[in-house]
Order: structure tokens, then sequence, then C-alpha cells
């Protein structure tokens, strides 16, 4: 008994082996309310991966992998944030801020030199205002 085989159902044989190996990489998924929430998933190629999850208020989680081990890691609270990054070769930098402006930042360069910038005119300011305003008072 003889069967014919149909050139479509070969070719679609044909895509169906070969296009398994694309699918190992996982997949990638939006979530989105209808009030600005949002929870982001996505694989890339050669290990890299995105999270990210954030609300309306503009807080948020993410977090980014990429190539040969490099990751950034970032966090906003009400006004609040904090991100940190590892490079290559040992490199890193985090970085912080508040409501008020205050801002904190360290780099790690590639020998190992580390510079931190620490800047506090936001919260200097709010007690000069208070100062001010109240401290003749005292």
């Amino acid at each position: 008994m003889q069967r014919n085989f149909n050139g479509a159902l070969l070719a679609l044989m044909m895509v169906a082996v070969t296009s398994a190996p694309v699918l190992a990489r996982g997949n990638d998924f939006v979530i989105k309310s209808g009030f600005g929430d949002e929870v982001t998933v996505r694989n890339g190629f050669f290990g890299r991966k995105t999270t990210v999850v954030k609300d309306r208020m503009g807080n948020g989680y993410s977090t980014k992998g990429g190539l040969f081990g490099s990751k950034e890691t970032s966090v906003n609270v009400l006004g609040n944030n904090l991100t940190r990054k590892k490079g290559w070769f040992g490199r890193s930098e985090i970085q912080g801020g508040t409501i008020l402006g205050d801002k904190v930042s360290t780099k790690k360069g590639f020998f190992g030199r580390r510079t931190t910038t620490v800047d506090v005119s936001g919260s200097s300011s709010v007690v000069k205002d208070l100062w001010n305003k109240h401290g003749s008072k005292l």
C-alpha cells in the first residue's frame, strides 16, 4: 500500500521540527491593568532577561540581566529610588535618591578604585527653611 504525501504537510513537519529550539528560550508576557499597573517579563537571547513590576503611582521594581553576567536592579518607592548596576570585570555602580532631592552615588572602576559622591542639598534646604521660619522663636 502506497501513500502520497502532500508538500504542505512535509513543509509543516519541517517547520515544527526546526522551530522547537526557538521555543526553549521562554515566553515573554506583559500584564497590564486598565489603571496603569504593569508586569512585564521578557526573555532575550544569550541569557538576557528583563523583569519590570510597576504601579500607577510610579513605584516599581525592575531587574535586567545582560550579556556575560552584567546585571541592573532598580527600586522606586514613593519618590525614593535605588539603582545598582554590576558590569564586566568587577565594575559596579550604586545610585540612590530621596524625595527631598538628596543623592548618593558610588562607582567602582576597573582597577578597584571607588568614588563616592554625596549630595544633601535637599535636606539642608528644608532644614534651612524651617530654621528661618521657626528658629528665631526658639
